[in-house]
């Protein structure tokens, strides 16, 4: 989805540290796309992003929900320079990682760096999960913003 054709968001909101950040995230999804067959992964991916927030930075963020049919783009905005990553234990073959449960729900995701942080984002079309074994950057238009695709095959 090219960046510059959205209009804004469908609906969202921003939540602080210390909130239970998935729970709202998944109500927003679930309330904003009642008949969506991708919901059920939508409502987990959002969960996962919004949860990571809290748990890997000093502060809160921002969710946004895009219905552009056929794609929904979920993002979330913090304010932590610190690129997303998928957890040692989860490499190693251990344990979860909150992207890598994003990476197989989607078809795909990644990061764009901002002035005052950075923005994940997951997006689903139905055409079947991401795979994370691809990694592509690409600048869109003259804004410089840069986005790691984590997923698209």
């Amino acid at each position: 989805m090219e960046l510059e054709n959205r209009i804004g968001p469908h609906t969202g909101f921003e939540f602080a540290r210390g909130t239970d950040a998935g729970k709202a995230a998944r109500s927003l999804v679930h309330t904003t796309l009642p008949d969506c067959p991708m919901r059920a992964d939508i409502e987990r991916a959002a969960s996962e992003l919004a949860t990571n927030v809290v748990k890997h930075t000093a502060g809160g963020g921002l969710i946004r929900l895009w219905n552009t049919h056929p794609t929904v783009r979920i993002e979330v905005e913090d304010s932590s320079t610190a690129p997303p990553l998928l957890s040692d234990d989860y490499l190693a073959g251990f344990g979860r990682s909150g992207l890598a449960i994003v990476g197989l729900l989607c078809d795909s995701w990644g990061f764009s760096t901002t002035t005052n942080g950075k923005v994940v984002w997951a997006e689903f079309g139905g055409s079947g999960a991401a795979h994370l074994d691809d990694t592509t950057a690409t600048t869109h238009g003259d804004n410089g913003i840069t986005d790691l695709d984590m997923g698209i095959k």
